[in-house]
């Protein structure tokens, strides 16, 4: 029943992800962690990320913003690995609620407080990206914080995404050859993985079709709205 869950959440979380571009990670590992646990999770639902982002990333090469890209790609990785050893020397309990209240308080600043064409200090951007960078070490799942930096820099919707999506494509193949490394796949966390491709490729399909009839502003919202219960998940789970 915890993997049949598992499996309905990855459909229910990448629906969003399709029709957003963002959020479907963010939404399901606190969830995915209490079902299935830590290691499995992490695996799972990066390389969900890096199917669906790299296939972005291919179908939209021309709009990329390649100087932000390496900005990004740099100043993320090195927030990584502090995420990574964090991650491997405090208890799970502990960076879980961490990790919670960060998500809540990003998606309610979001979901109420966001002006639009509102500016960032540049030292408080990099310290975003930093962050950023340190929650996808940990848990896979930076796009909140990363998408605050983006907002920031670029304007242009296909450029945005295609940028995003190239972004999670680089650092996402990087915490695959990391997991696999570290032993992290094994044949049980495969087999999961190879299932999880089938909800994926189904939620990809609707969340396209959902995508051009559904306004974008109210998915953001709903996204945002789903973060909140998410994190709260996360932190009282």
């Amino acid at each position: 029943m915890r993997e049949i869950l598992f499996y309905l959440i990855i459909f229910f979380t990448h629906i969003i992800q399709a029709v957003v571009g963002v959020g479907g990670t963010m939404l399901a590992m606190p969830p995915s962690i209490l079902l299935v646990g830590a290691d499995t999770a992490k695996v799972v639902l990066n390389l969900l990320a890096l199917l669906m982002c790299a296939w972005i990333t291919v179908r939209h090469l021309r709009l990329i913003n390649k100087r932000e890209l390496v900005k990004i790609v740099v100043g993320m990785l090195v927030g990584m690995q502090i995420g990574m050893w964090v991650y491997n020397r405090f208890p799970l309990d502990i960076l879980m609620k961490i990790y919670g209240v960060v998500i809540i308080v990003i998606a309610v600043r979001n979901l109420f407080f966001q002006k639009e064409g509102e500016n960032y200090p540049k030292p408080l951007l990099i310290a975003v990206l930093l962050m950023a960078g340190i929650i996808h070490g940990m848990f896979v799942s930076g796009g909140a914080l990363l998408v605050i930096y983006m907002a920031s820099v670029i304007e242009e919707k296909g450029e945005f995404r295609a940028t995003i999506s190239a972004v999670w494509t680089v650092l996402d193949g990087y915490l695959l050859v990391t997991q696999v490394l570290s032993g992290l796949y094994t044949q049980k966390n495969m087999t999961m993985a190879a299932i999880a491709i089938v909800p994926l490729v189904l939620a990809l399909i609707l969340g396209n079709r959902i995508h051009d009839w559904i306004p974008q502003k109210l998915f953001v919202k709903a996204t945002y709205a789903l973060l909140i219960v998410s994190g709260g998940v996360a932190v009282f789970g």
